[in-house]
């Protein structure tokens, strides 16, 4: 383990990525920023994937860690089990981001600035908010769809929350080594477990005023969604039955 002091350890989940991973992208951006870390976690892939996880900390270990998590467990326990591992490195933030980046990288820059101008903030999550000014590109349906999944969710968390389910967070690590100590229950709505295992740290209150929901500056529907309608109907009703 490299003894470096980071602003913040990102954990990218990668299951089959392949030839979804903009490797360029991912490269160029940690070049430009070191005072970030990045963990990649490999969710026992059937492809090339661990390969270029490999080549990309082989290539800049200062900035890339990989992780092999074969065989495959699911998005909630490969983003669990690498949070625990960004928690070992000496920095204040960690966090996840989806690896389509739907949400660009830069806002991961975003969210640090955020956290430095209001040091009340626990964490920070992305909200993809279509407004004037911005960039956020949805599948009608998807977002029809995310607008009903999201108002359940908001009633049930009672808090006013826009858009749990966007793929960019990051949290102050001391809190976060308490909320992912343990498994998730669903493998795609853990973002609301997330919320849940807070409020229960910290009460309602704590977490109303202390998390943030950022609209990101843009956001694209890349396409081949590894969840099901099915499926995530399914966990939704399982993550709202949850205490």
């Amino acid at each position: 383990m490299i003894s470096k002091h980071y602003a913040a350890a990102v954990v990218i989940p990668c299951y089959n990525e392949e030839k979804r991973l903009d490797v360029a992208v991912l490269s160029d951006f940690a070049a430009l920023h070191p005072e970030i870390l990045f963990v990649l976690y490999n969710d026992g892939s059937r492809d090339r994937t661990q390969e270029l996880l490999q080549k990309l900390e082989s290539g800049n270990p200062a900035s890339f860690v990989a992780l092999d998590g074969s065989p495959n467990s699911g998005k909630a326990e490969a983003v669990r089990k690498g949070i625990l591992t960004a928690c070992k490195y000496d920095t204040e933030f960690v966090g996840f981001w989806d690896a389509d980046f739907a949400t660009p990288l830069e806002d991961i820059v975003n969210f640090l600035e955020k956290f430095e101008h209001c040091p009340q903030l626990n964490y920070i999550t992305g909200a993809r908010l279509k407004r004037l000014g911005c960039d956020v590109r949805r599948k009608v349906l998807r977002h029809y769809l995310g607008r009903i999944f999201a108002t359940l969710i908001s009633i049930d968390l009672r808090l006013p929350t826009y858009d749990t389910q966007c793929g960019a967070k990051l949290m102050r690590r001391e809190l976060a080594e308490k909320v992912f100590d343990r498994k998730f229950v669903t493998k795609w709505f853990f973002d609301v477990e997330i919320l849940k295992r807070l409020i229960q740290l910290n009460g309602r209150d704590s977490v109303s005023a202390r998390t943030l929901e950022y609209p990101v500056s843009s956001w694209r529907d890349v396409g081949d969604s590894k969840v099901k309608m099915f499926s995530a109907l399914y966990q939704l009703i399982q993550v709202l039955f949850l205490t």
